[in-house]
């Protein structure tokens, strides 16, 4: 399917959102385990509640992005070459960033005070040089580049992917299921892939007051038994009652997009129009800044349960806000440009 400019622009509103919810699933702090309330909030808003769609939802678009305009694999291999400068590239480059990170709190180890120190230079020190590159890259120094790493893998494979969902999408969403117990997220990355190879036209999906009513009780309903604890009710999100689960959060929320939209293209219009497109940089640069943001609020004004649930709820919107501005910031500088645009995949 051809990509409309609503379908583009909900798109890269959507990588806003999306980056958004992630950074609210790292905001939380260990202290908050002791406080009833304060773990409700970060549960319901967090990697097992509201948030919860977000890492299905980037793999879905990154999945369906990828095949788009493929009509043979020598087209879908022209395209992952595109990808070894706007992925590959990326993940080296910020994981040696990160490297250089742990380096400089190695040898000034007061400003540990303000991040959160896993030991990994004694861990890579322990080690031959190879060794620490290879687990470098298998476990990246920055933790959330294990999203880049999957997707690496997930594009190596995707000629595979491809002829599967091109000769039967029944197939390709069975294998996806059985393979996700192994290769977790596969699942959504080929869904997204599928979706385009079939055709689907996710433009018109059913939105009628019951699909909302329903997939919105889901989505609801799993945020409050995330944030009460009970996980048990909570299926798995690898096994296939999990992943029926998760769709309909997320069918919930695309479909809310639109309600609110009605066919405009938010991202060029008022406040998203100054906040969209600088997701992938937030992404890489909220790490291991955010933890600074963090700690800071802490030192300042202490560790009580409201405290914390009033920086749970505005750190992330800080840090993005931080990010935003220093991206713009070096677009708007003419020598700073090329090396924003290194840092982002030519993004």
């Amino acid at each position: 399917m051809k990509i409309s400019p609503y379908l583009s622009s909900k798109i890269t509103l959507f990588y806003t959102l999306l980056i958004v919810m992630v950074v609210y699933i790292h905001s939380t702090y260990l202290e908050m385990y002791q406080y009833e309330t304060a773990d409700f909030v970060w549960k319901f808003w967090g990697g097992y509640g509201l948030s919860s769609v977000a890492n299905p939802l980037f793999f879905i678009i990154s999945g369906f992005l990828l095949v788009g305009g493929v009509t043979t694999v020598l087209d879908l291999l022209k395209k992952m070459r595109k990808r070894v400068r706007t992925v590959i590239v990326p993940f080296i480059l910020w994981n040696a960033i990160f490297v250089l990170w742990y380096v400089v709190l190695d040898i000034t180890p007061w400003v540990s005070g303000y991040v959160y120190s896993t030991g990994i230079m004694e861990a890579w020190k322990s080690l031959p040089i190879w060794e620490s590159i290879y687990n470098m890259l298998t476990e990246p120094a920055g933790f959330h580049l294990w999203f880049l790493r999957d997707l690496i893998v997930f594009m190596a494979i995707s000629p595979l992917l491809w002829l599967i969902s091109k000769r039967s999408w029944m197939a390709a969403i069975v294998l996806s299921i059985v393979l996700n117990h192994w290769m977790a997220w596969v699942f959504w990355f080929w869904l997204g892939l599928t979706i385009r190879v079939s055709n689907w036209n996710i433009e018109k999906l059913p939105k009628g007051n019951w699909v909302f009513v329903l997939t919105g009780a889901i989505y609801i309903g799993n945020a409050v038994l995330a944030g009460m604890e009970m996980d048990k009710m909570i299926p798995s999100s690898f096994g296939v009652i999990g992943l029926v689960k998760q769709l309909a959060c997320i069918y919930f929320v695309w479909i809310v997009y639109d309600k609110v939209a009605r066919g405009r293209c938010l991202s060029e219009q008022g406040l998203w129009r100054h906040i969209c497109g600088y997701s992938f940089f937030i992404y890489c640069f909220h790490e291991p800044a955010f933890n600074i943001i963090k700690k800071l609020g802490v030192v300042v004004l202490g560790s009580s349960e409201p405290v914390l649930i009033v920086l749970y709820l505005i750190n992330p919107l800080i840090m993005v806000a931080i990010a935003i501005i220093i991206a713009k910031t070096m677009l708007h500088i003419k020598p700073l440009v090329p090396v924003y645009k290194f840092l982002t995949g030519g993004r």
